[in-house]
């Protein structure tokens, strides 16, 4: 009795055409679906019903095998329980006894094995008193606000919204990604839902479920973004290899820290050399191992800028972590060069960066003021950069992160005047 993946792929789509097969970052957007069903491991066999032989051949160069079903089970009138039906037949016809299945739709390319491998678990797992598991995402919007408009007016909404609250609401719905399901109570009862079905539950963005263009951009972006995330530690180590080619290691200034410095072009800080080890997306665990440990800097500096932290945040480490990278670094420095005026930057307050919330930056900053009172230094403060509502100026950063041209002159004027008063 064998646990197979069933992926259904018409090729008659109104809306996106061919949307099942269309190019999504180099490849068809169908092999999302069967190459996460087959590195899942939860299946025997992965199957695509499609009524395309184009869709079964790119499917089976992915790795899936095919079922061909005619046209009366690819119009529009066409339900999933046919497609399904059809499916478990022809296998059957087959002598291939299908115990348990899934349901995979190829729109879902977000779904990744991990996922199917998550709903797959509690499926087997609770086998004894359910019959099906569902993906589902929580709705961000409550049923009691969908209604239909039938003559041009909001005659439907007619409930007392006077006390409506959208966050006293939590509801979900079936996002389209997994179902997993007994073939004989699926059989019968003709759909996964009911009180012997349980969900798996996923987050909003890999439940985006294809229909549209927008939805597609929507996925595109998604990717595009993850793509940035896993290139981004090569590409800190290959800015650190150049930096260590290429550093004045006798210098007077060591900038040590992410974008921000790095961003500061000058070679000179007022009349001082700086020796730049800014670091685009660097955090703070990042700049221990691959500099620190690696004792890439020299110390004929006589000021040490540290400005580590909002790449800490933005990347979800922890403050202990942080705390425990920036500890090492600080007293890296302190023993490793004597003669040295170091300055710990604390983060700067932004002015809407949805990945990092200046409620985050505050904690962040008393843990740096806690180090900071530990080793005696000091550290230098992003108060004349904010306005009356305590966030930076649009003068002087964009984003809330990095700084504009004014910014880079407001913040060499605050810490040439902290290491003034340092001396």
């Amino acid at each position: 009795m064998k646990n197979i993946a069933i992926i259904p792929a018409r090729s008659g789509s109104k809306g996106l055409k061919d949307k099942n097969i269309i190019n999504l970052m180099g490849k068809p957007m169908i092999a999302y679906t069967i190459q996460a069903a087959i590195d899942s491991g939860c299946f025997d066999s992965v199957y695509v019903s499609t009524d395309s032989l184009e869709y079964a051949e790119l499917s089976q160069k992915y790795g899936a095998k095919t079922i061909i079903r005619d046209y009366a089970l690819s119009d529009d009138n066409a339900t999933t329980y046919m497609v399904i039906e059809h499916a478990l037949n022809f296998l059957n016809s087959n002598d291939i006894q299908v115990n348990t299945f899934a349901l995979l739709q190829p729109t879902s390319p977000l779904r990744n094995s991990q996922h199917i491998q998550e709903a797959y678990k509690l499926f087997v797992e609770s086998q004894t008193s359910i019959d099906f598991v569902v993906s589902v995402t929580e709705s961000s919007k409550s049923r009691n606000l969908i209604h239909t408009i039938e003559d041009g007016t909001l005659a439907h909404f007619d409930s007392n919204y006077k006390n409506y609250k959208r966050q006293e609401y939590q509801e979900y719905y079936p996002n389209g990604a997994i179902f997993f399901g007994k073939t004989l109570s699926y059989i019968e009862k003709g759909d996964f839902f009911g009180p012997k079905s349980i969900p798996y539950v996923m987050a909003a963005k890999e439940s985006i479920d294809v229909d549209t263009v927008l939805d597609f951009k929507h996925v595109i972006g998604i990717l595009d973004e993850d793509n940035i995330k896993r290139e981004e530690p090569k590409k800190i180590l290959y800015q650190i290899s150049e930096k260590a080619k290429n550093n004045d290691r006798d210098s007077d200034v060591l900038f040590f820290g992410h974008s921000v410095l790095n961003d500061y072009r000058d070679i000179t800080f007022r009349e001082l050399s700086v020796s730049n080890w800014g670091i685009n997306g660097s955090t703070s665990k990042d700049m221990y191992f691959e500099v620190i440990k690696k004792e890439l800097i020299s110390f004929t500096h006589t000021k040490i800028f540290v400005m580590l932290g909002v790449n800490d945040i933005k990347k979800g480490m922890t403050i202990d972590d942080s705390k425990y990278y920036l500890n090492k670094i600080v007293s890296y420095f302190i023993n490793s060069s004597q003669k040295s005026n170091i300055v710990l930057a604390k983060v700067m307050h932004n002015n809407g960066n949805i990945y990092v919330s200046n409620d985050k930056i505050d904690e962040f900053n008393k843990m740096i003021d806690l180090l900071a009172e530990k080793y005696n230094i000091k550290t230098f403060s992003w108060k004349a950069f904010e306005n009356h509502f305590g966030k930076v100026h649009y003068e002087y950063s964009n984003d809330g992160t990095h700084l504009t041209d004014l910014g880079y002159k407001l913040m060499e004027k605050e810490f040439f005047e902290l290491f003034q008063k340092e001396e």
